[in-house]
């Protein structure tokens, strides 16, 4: 190790000491036209890391090396050898870019991956306007690698750029969602899912990633259907081996399915310690409206919000109030007909006293059996609800 080290050590000061750098190139070895500027930057990016230099710095190399190394994939016709090179380096780039946005996002969940944590020693002007260039060149750069492949127009497929569109896509998702700019991505993803066929020759891991943020957009989009569709076969396939992955899978799955009043057990959100999540199911399960407001205003607020997830939980509240009418109608023997007093007064319980007007549970019981997830009808007449005698609370298909 200390002779690997040495032998940097010296080429790194041939390098500084070079007055061209295309000199060096050739004493070590004959460079092809056009990377001697990737080699250069690549080079500066070693000695930066050896010397513990500022982060700033490196970033900058990282870009330089990047929009060079993309100039030559645009140049080059018929040709795509270039790419795997370009994903790798965009890779890089993306995990600088990430220790950047702890400094403009004031709600972020501060989880790093190991990539992320390797450079956090490094000296770094954390100042926000510095490290919003930083992010937004990062996106930019990402941005325009997805469209010069996907605008491709190789005829041969084993030659066509477009290949490499899906994975750039998921380093430019995975850098939106982090700093919650979700529509940035939103446009090119409704652009792969229909004009991109290659997207159906991923690899194994590449095909998990862009099924998981087509899940997260469809999610946004209210569509909960999808969603599910696209976590659940996300979640089966994901190794049991990365639990952090199945973690984040799983919740987002369980958010969309209970839109239709599915509710998961607790064994599983405990077995991948889903601790905030685990509350509030249990609060959903047992009606307790008191409680599932509590976690989502003050407990477990940030963390929600953190998961992009805080306007969909709010949306279960309905899941909540009918799981309290189905403990009332359990606790009268399952009777068909009970009056919406009893119903107000179950809701004035499960809110520790606060105050119920009739005609506004009256009103959540007339929502409820419009979305189907009670099987009734109301007389306001005699202001009673007259339950179906067959599974008056029926599972939502």
């Amino acid at each position: 190790m200390a002779t690997l080290m040495n032998d940097l050590q010296r080429y790194l000061d041939d390098f500084n000491e070079a007055p061209n750098t295309c000199d060096l190139f050739e004493k070590y070895g004959r460079i092809v036209q056009g990377w001697n500027v990737v080699l250069t930057n690549h080079i500066k990016i070693c000695q930066t890391l050896l010397y513990k230099s500022r982060l700033n710095d490196i970033i900058q190399y990282q870009y330089q090396l990047c929009r060079s190394l993309l100039d030559l994939v645009k140049e080059s016709k018929n040709k795509n050898w270039h790419i795997p090179i370009l994903i790798l380096t965009l890779t890089e780039l993306r995990l600088l870019a990430n220790y950047f946005t702890k400094f403009i996002t004031n709600d972020h969940d501060n989880s790093t991956n190991t990539a992320t944590e390797r450079i956090a020693d490094l000296s770094i002007d954390n100042d926000r306007q510095t490290s919003e260039a930083n992010v937004n060149k990062t996106i930019e750069l990402l941005t325009e690698a997805f469209r010069v492949c996907t605008s491709d127009r190789c005829a041969e497929q084993r030659l066509s750029k477009k290949w490499g569109a899906i994975q750039i896509l998921n380093q430019l998702l995975k850098l939106c969602h982090r700093i919650k700019r979700y529509e940035l991505g939103e446009q090119l993803l409704s652009f792969a899912e229909q004009s991109l066929e290659y997207r159906h020759y991923l690899l194994e891991d590449q095909k998990m990633t862009y099924e998981y943020f087509l899940g997260k957009s469809y999610l946004l989009k209210d569509d909960y259907r999808k969603a599910s569709e696209c976590f659940d076969t996300n979640f089966q396939r994901c190794p049991r081996f990365m639990k952090r992955n199945k973690a984040s899978i799983l919740i987002h799955l369980c958010i969309s399915k209970m839109q239709f009043g599915y509710t998961p057990s607790l064994s599983i959100v405990a077995k991948y310690k889903l601790n905030e999540f685990h509350d509030l199911l249990l609060a959903i399960k047992q009606g307790q409206l008191y409680t599932f407001d509590q976690l989502l205003k003050t407990i477990h607020h940030k963390y929600f919000l953190s998961k992009g997830l805080l306007l969909h939980v709010e949306t279960l509240y309905l899941l909540v109030v009918r799981n309290l009418f189905r403990q009332v109608w359990l606790a009268l023997n399952k009777e068909n007909k009970i009056s919406i007093e009893i119903f107000t007064r179950a809701i004035e319980w499960s809110n520790h006293g606060e105050a119920c007007d009739p005609l506004q549970c009256a009103t959540l019981l007339a929502t409820l059996i419009s979305q189907s997830r009670v099987k009734a009808y109301i007389s306001y007449k005699h202001m009673t609800v007259v339950l179906s005698k067959e599974d008056p609370f029926p599972k939502l298909q």
